[in-house]
Formats: C-alpha cells, sequence, structure tokens
C-alpha cells in the first residue's frame, strides 16, 4: 500500500514534535493518548473560470437580449448573470494521537497529529447581477441547463484533512468518589490553548488556502479509572491563520470543530 508522502511528513512532523517537547517530569509521566472522533469541516466558494460535471463556467454573461435596452432588462431582472462553485465538507471522521508531557503544577505540553477524511458536497451557483454589459456573450443554453442540474448540493466523494498541532493544557482535578465494587476514578476539566500547521485542507488547492498555519483552542472532560488508563472527551476548534486571495475565492470557512473520545495512558 502506497503511503501519501505529505501524510508521511506530518507523522514525521508528529514525531519531532515528541522528541523535542520538554521533559521536566518523570518518562513514567508520560501519556500516549488516541482518540477517534467527529466534526464540522470547512468550506469555500470559487468563482468562475471553474469546470464541474464536465461543464466549463468561463464566467459572466449578458441576459439582455440584443432587442431590448438596458432599463427594459433591469426593470425585470435580467441583468448579467454569474457563476460561482460552492464546495462544502460537513462531516469529518477523524483519529488522533498525541503525546502528553506533564509539567509542574497543574500543566502539561501536548502535541499531536490529527488526520482524517472529510465528505465533500458541491453546488453550481447563479446570481443576476444589477447591471448590462454588452460585450459580454448571451447565456448559452447548455450553461443554464448544466446549472440547473447542479444548483443543488449533491455528496460525490471525500477530501483529505490534517492537523499536526502543539498545545499547552491546563488540568484542574473537580473531584473523586468511591463506589461499591467499583475502582476509584476522578473526573478532570481541562483547557488548552496552542497551533500548528494544516499540510491537508479540504479540498486542496482550490480551497485558497495552501498548507495553512492555524491556532486551536480545546477543553473537556477526562474521566480516570484505578487501572492504568484514562477516557477522555475533547472539543475542538481549529482555525486556519492563512488570508484567501479574493480573486480567487468568493466566500471561505477557514476552521473546523472536532468532537473526540480518546484513550490515554498512564495513571
Amino acid at each position: 500500500m502506497r503511503v501519501n508522502p505529505v501524510m508521511r511528513s506530518c507523522v514525521g512532523a508528529a514525531a519531532w514534535l515528541v522528541l523535542l517537547s520538554p521533559s521536566p517530569a518523570p518518562a513514567a509521566d508520560t501519556q500516549v493518548e488516541l482518540s477517534v472522533g467527529s466534526g464540522i469541516g470547512s468550506a469555500f466558494t470559487k468563482p468562475t473560470p471553474f469546470t464541474f460535471d464536465g461543464t466549463t463556467f468561463p464566467g459572466s454573461f449578458r441576459l439582455c437580449p440584443d432587442g431590448a435596452s438596458d432599463n427594459q432588462c433591469l426593470t425585470f431582472g435580467n441583468g448579467d448573470t454569474t457563476y460561482a462553485l460552492d464546495a462544502n465538507y460537513p462531516v469529518l471522521g477523524l483519529v488522533g494521537l498525541d503525546v502528553r508531557q506533564p509539567l509542574p503544577g497543574p500543566f502539561a505540553v501536548d502535541v499531536g497529529v490529527l488526520g482524517g477524511i472529510a465528505s465533500r458536497e458541491r453546488r453550481v451557483l447563479r446570481t443576476t447581477t444589477p447591471e448590462v454589459d454588452r460585450t459580454r456573450p448571451l447565456e448559452p443554453d447548455e450553461v443554464f441547463l448544466a446549472w440547473q442540474r447542479n444548483s443543488t448540493s449533491r455528496t460525490e466523494g471525500v477530501s483529505s484533512f490534517a492537523y499536526v498541532h502543539a498545545g499547552l493544557r491546563l488540568v484542574h482535578e473537580v473531584g473523586a468518589r468511591r463506589t461499591a465494587g467499583s475502582h476509584t476514578f476522578v473526573k478532570r476539566l481541562f483547557v488548552e490553548a496552542g497551533g500548528g500547521w494544516v499540510p491537508l485542507v479540504p479540498g486542496g488547492a482550490d480551497a485558497g488556502l495552501g498548507r495553512p498555519p492555524a491556532a486551536h483552542g480545546a477543553g473537556g472532560i477526562t474521566f480516570r479509572s484505578g487501572v492504568r488508563g484514562e477516557i477522555s472527551l475533547t472539543a475542538r476548534y481549529i482555525r486556519a491563520l492563512a488570508s484567501t486571495d479574493d480573486t480567487e475565492l468568493i466566500a471561505s470557512r477557514k476552521s473546523w470543530i472536532t468532537v473526540q473520545v480518546g484513550w490515554a495512558s498512564g495513571h
């Protein structure tokens, strides 16, 4: 099985982050956490020119016929028309690997990689503008019919996502209790802030973000049992820090929201 070279670089970067992380506490305190989860992905709207479903949408068109005046056409809403490709990645399926090193006090350094796939929905948008430009060609029937076929969102395939990250976590123990026939367990709350790199953005080059730096905030709760291991529930918000080119994108959502369930080694 061939390994995606970008994914290989993600794993390598995560390994270097682990090796370079501070180690003020004993190695036995280091935790390794595996997690699975889902989330809400990014989105973008790309202007013409683009090709979708075998039809090329080259630019704006004129709706006003040669025999009608500009005022007549604008009165009846027949200004020029333009198209855009709307791509949305509404559902993420994720796996994560984190290495966590405690620091003095209620702090810990967390480094890891989060990756997965996002379902893709696309549609073609058509907008009428309040202008008539006689230099533009009349709208071809085949372009209009192609828009009608593709004007509603449809799911078609998946795209990859990866986030290599590091952060500082603040942990607060909120209580412990023992029940008959069960191990002692401790509930903890935690918050985390950090940043990293998004080497795989859903949509690839069409998303207009490249491979941007990103920042994240996270929070959650940890259930720790008497045996080695912890179960955690984590919510995370990730935002790309790169700006988009207004000539390439009309609009974009440069963020991801994830919810993960994880199991971590250690006490």
